[in-house]
């Protein structure tokens, strides 16, 4: 049976920006995640002041920055008419080095965490999958199911559940989820647009397009500059 102090489930943004701090604090970790490989679809495309400092602290802003774009600006489009406009830039973020939100696909940020990790000599263990939390007075135990089907033991001080909506951890803590579905159908796509903009909003462009049983239509440009 291993012993580490803490234990991640979940290598997402989350997970790693966890493993990062602990790694800068030199305590024990092991970090897993139960997909084989990371997604490359877009999802959370927003990096905010607070979480630029603290990535900052590992000297990867630079690089993060060079693969996203500054947020100035975006305009919220319905039936391709116009209906609102907010300007970033009269948000008041005086007291940061970084006064406004980073627009950058999650592939990217986890791609350039996980290179942040490496330095430290880690990596996210995948696919191995934690089928099972206990914890008792003095820690917590974990049943891990490893790439070849093998199970492990691991002994840890502390669980983090990084693991998302259907997490283990939550589950094992009796913690609920509440919340409800909704009958709606959509479609997310990473797509490449010919646009004519005015040149505060050249840069990236996000499409999203969703219909309702109804009928409805709509999309969403996120765009920044």
């Amino acid at each position: 049976m291993g012993d580490t102090d803490v234990l991640i489930i979940g290598g997402g943004p989350t997970g790693l920006m966890l493993a990062l701090e602990l790694s800068l604090q030199n305590v024990s970790y092991r970090i897993i995640d139960s997909a084989p490989q990371r997604s490359d679809k877009s999802r959370g495309m927003v990096v905010h002041s607070r979480t630029m400092e603290l990535l900052a602290r590992h000297g990867i802003m630079d690089e993060l920055q060079g693969l996203g774009y500054t947020l100035k600006a975006s305009r919220i489009f319905v039936n391709k008419k116009f209906v609102f406009e907010m300007d970033i830039k009269d948000l008041d973020y005086g007291d940061t080095q970084f006064g406004a939100p980073l627009m950058i696909s999650q592939a990217e940020t986890e791609h350039v965490l996980d290179k942040a990790l490496e330095k430290y000599g880690k990596k996210v263990e995948r696919p191995v999958k934690a089928e099972r939390v206990e914890q008792d007075d003095e820690g917590v135990t974990a049943w891990l199911c490893n790439p070849d089907g093998t199970e492990e033991k691991i002994r840890c001080k502390y669980i983090v559940g990084c693991d998302g909506a259907h997490s283990v951890v939550r589950k094992a803590a009796g913690q609920k989820f509440d919340g409800g579905t909704y009958p709606q159908d959509f479609i997310l796509a990473d797509v490449h647009l010919k646009v004519s903009i005015p040149s505060l909003y050249i840069a990236s462009l996000i499409l999203q397009y969703w219909a309702s049983p109804a009928g409805f239509h709509s999309f969403r440009f996120l765009i920044s500059g």
